[in-house]
């Protein structure tokens, strides 16, 4: 490869790297509110997957072709692996958590995860009259991160509400 088209590799590489690992709370914090699409949270790691890929094809050709150490090339395809070992898990027990939410059962999960911003806030305040203790990280978690300003102060009463009725552990 050029070394021109190796730069713009490492440059998505990096995009997609720091994407995947320091903005994935946020990004799966929208799309669990409605803000974006189930596709926007796994766009990163999924380009991540598409770079280790097309890597370890070109780290192969160079070892074969241009007598590029092998020992580098299997570190650097195997450092890129570990951290799709680490990025995925992360990655599908959200999406398996966002898809049993959706997939209906708990009416409160379902009104804290709709996309009107005001159903959400009602979730919110329905939440917080029950003192529903189960939804105590929801409503935290929405209180900081919706993009409603009206849904991050129903929900931060909420939240309030839900962490006065919680049981004082020792």
């Amino acid at each position: 490869m050029p070394r021109i088209v190796r730069f713009i590799v490492f440059a998505l590489l990096l995009t997609s790297a720091a994407a995947a690992f320091l903005l994935a709370d946020k990004v799966w914090a929208a799309v669990r509110t409605g803000s974006l699409p189930i596709w926007t949270a796994l766009a990163a790691p999924a380009a991540f997957t598409i770079f280790v890929a097309a890597y370890a094809i070109d780290r192969y050709f160079q070892v074969a072709k241009n007598g590029y150490p092998f020992p580098r090339a299997a570190f650097q395809v195997g450092l890129a692996t570990l951290f799709l070992i680490l990025l995925w898990p992360q990655h599908a027990a959200e999406l398996r958590e966002l898809r049993a939410a959706r997939r209906g059962g708990d009416v409160l999960t379902r009104l804290l995860g709709h996309r009107d911003e005001d159903v959400r806030a009602a979730g919110c305040e329905l939440a917080g009259l029950r003192k529903q203790l189960d939804a105590f990280e929801v409503t935290t978690r929405m209180a900081e991160s919706d993009k409603s300003a009206a849904v991050r102060e129903a929900c931060q009463q909420a939240a309030a509400s839900i962490a006065a009725a919680r049981p004082v552990q020792q």
